[in-house]
């Protein structure tokens, strides 16, 4: 057993290597994760040129803010897919198993980004988008795209609590409860989101009232920000895990309660905050009202 100075010690070198000086194994999964992140930086350095000139507005935002907004997302994406990848030995991370999910979720990137970018440059909608039967049958095809995106960080989950190192670090429990649980409640909003038949005829209408930049509407119940706290538990709490391993402040309260104790807390108050963003879009409540 680890003493509490030795677990402490070590975990703070742990989650260190990993977030800050990273090794990544040039293996063909790690290539491919690599490949994506570096696709999405660079398209996005063309998306927001093109959106200093395109002043088309669509559904009250310029038209290059949906592209330039779920590429920054993508790319929080697939960098942590890259890291938290690492925290597995290099034969389970390259096996059969998750080397399918990996090849799978890249292909569903450049289906479903190259699609929103055809869309942004015709101004019209790539989500939610049912007039033409082309357009319907590229948002089914986004649907199952996401559905593979969303499923490799819970295979990652699933494999980083299997066999990574059985360390006390709060970067690990951190991975597994960001990958899985975000994974999970992402599932149920967006798939909630996309088959609610009111929300899309009634609430998605072509109108100026949104929050700048992220798209919420200001006048009725949206769940795109219980989407977008659901989702990003897949950074928050490894990032969360890490400060508990490895900065001052993070350490002191590690000393006291545990780096687990304290992710454990965060994952509570992360899907306490989903649920109420949820249940606010259930009954019609806008999060930033006019």
């Amino acid at each position: 057993m680890l003493n509490a100075n030795t677990a402490n010690s070590f975990s703070k070198s742990y989650s260190y290597k990993l977030l800050i000086t990273p090794n990544i194994a040039n293996d063909k999964v790690s290539r491919l994760f690599i490949s994506c992140t570096l696709f999405l930086l660079g398209t996005l350095v063309l998306f927001f040129i093109i959106n200093a000139f395109d002043t088309r507005l669509l559904d009250g935002m310029p038209v290059w803010h949906k592209p330039i907004r779920f590429g920054l997302s993508f790319s929080l994406h697939f960098i942590t897919l890259t890291l938290l990848s690492q925290l597995i030995a290099d034969h389970y991370r390259t096996k059969y198993r998750f080397a399918f999910f990996a090849y799978v979720a890249a292909i569903s990137l450049w289906v479903e980004y190259g699609y929103m970018a055809i869309q942004a440059s015709r101004a019209r909608r790539s989500h939610f988008n049912f007039e033409t039967e082309f357009e319907s049958l590229m948002y089914a095809v986004m649907g199952v795209g996401a559905l593979f995106l969303v499923a490799v960080t819970f295979v990652l989950g699933i494999m980083i609590w299997r066999y990574a190192d059985k360390n006390p670090s709060g970067l690990r429990i951190g991975a597994i409860m960001g990958l899985v649980l975000g994974s999970v409640l992402t599932l149920i909003t967006a798939g909630y989101m996309s088959s609610n038949v009111s929300y899309i005829e009634h609430r998605l209408t072509n109108t100026p009232n949104i929050a700048p930049y992220l798209g919420w509407s200001r006048v009725s119940g949206d769940y795109k920000p219980a989407h977008f706290i659901a989702t990003h538990m897949m950074q928050l709490l490894p990032l969360i895990g890490w400060w508990a391993d490895s900065t001052k402040w993070g350490q002191r309260l590690s000393q006291k309660i545990g780096a687990r104790t304290i992710v454990i807390i965060a994952t509570l108050l992360l899907t306490i905050l989903t649920a109420v963003l949820f249940t606010l879009a259930i009954n019609d409540v806008p999060l930033f009202p006019l």
